[in-house]
């Protein structure tokens, strides 16, 4: 029976389908200082990927229950570097400057077998301790994988993309500081190759690495309200965190979430309206 931890860490259940989206983002911002600490709920600064700037390494894991080709692996890794494009391009126009780097486990045609892998469904009671699970069958533990990577690659933040063959919804798994340090200190999210008969897209990966270093669903899940998602869509309309697209560059990273990951300090009361409920 696989244990779960049902007072979970604010993780996101990518309920939007990837769609095609033509519309283009021109918005230009200055360049900003560092920012304090959001006035309200976060995970920014907290755990290894604490805000979007400098060095950030990728830890790539491949899992599956039956079969993932190297064709099919090379397939996600390219939207996977899709992602890390746009969000160095993003945090650019925020004169914010960051380094994607990316190590794999269970690449080559070979992922880690994993048998019944759990899709997420929205409710909020979806596994998310796959981080810890799989450095404990690679006979590791997250705080001290953590430590060997900062060491290794000489990186600022850390944080581990799991990739399935399957179809489900994609979900990460943010820390809080209330968390069990050793367990969850490591952040991650997990992807899978398709969901209701969609393959997956760059603006899936974009969305949830956002989630761990601090940003914020603006869509309606279990956590976000309608009310949420309208005025979202009034004030941030091309946000990656309200929907995602086939084509990434129709979406931006606006100063709600901007400001929650650390790419400017300018503090707005209105951003409060959007706390995701505990």
């Amino acid at each position: 029976m696989i244990s779960r931890f049902y007072l979970i860490p604010f993780f996101s259940i990518l309920i939007f389908s990837c769609q095609s989206n033509g519309d283009e983002q021109n918005r230009k911002d200055s360049p900003m200082d560092f920012p304090e600490l959001v006035r309200s709920f976060s995970t920014q600064n907290a755990g290894s990927a604490k805000f979007l700037e400098g060095k950030v390494h990728n830890v790539v894991i491949f899992i599956s229950s039956k079969g993932f080709s190297s064709e099919e692996q090379n397939e996600q890794f390219h939207l996977l570097n899709e992602a890390q494009e746009f969000l160095v391009k993003e945090a650019k126009r925020y004169g914010k400057k960051v380094i994607f780097s990316n190590s794999f486990i269970g690449n080559d045609g070979n992922p880690l077998h994993i048998e019944d892998i759990e899709t997420g469904q929205g409710r909020g009671n979806e596994r998310v301790d796959w981080v810890s699970f799989l450095l404990e069958k690679l006979n590791t533990a997250p705080k001290d994988f953590y430590k060997t990577i900062l060491k290794e690659q000489k990186v600022d933040h850390v944080l581990v993309t799991i990739i399935a063959n399957q179809p489900g919804r994609a979900y990460a798994f943010a820390y809080e500081p209330h968390f069990d340090s050793e367990k969850y200190f490591l952040e991650g999210c997990i992807q899978y190759t398709s969901e209701n008969g969609q393959k997956n897209c760059a603006a899936s990966y974009a969305h949830e690495m956002l989630h761990l270093f601090g940003a914020w669903d603006l869509y309606k899940t279990f956590r976000t309200t309608n009310e949420q998602e309208s005025l979202a869509r009034q004030l941030y309309p091309k946000d990656i965190m309200l929907a995602t697209s086939y084509d990434i560059y129709s979406k931006t990273i606006d100063s709600l979430t901007a400001y929650l990951v650390g790419l400017h300090p300018n503090y707005n009361p209105i951003f409060d309206k959007f706390e995701p409920k505990r």
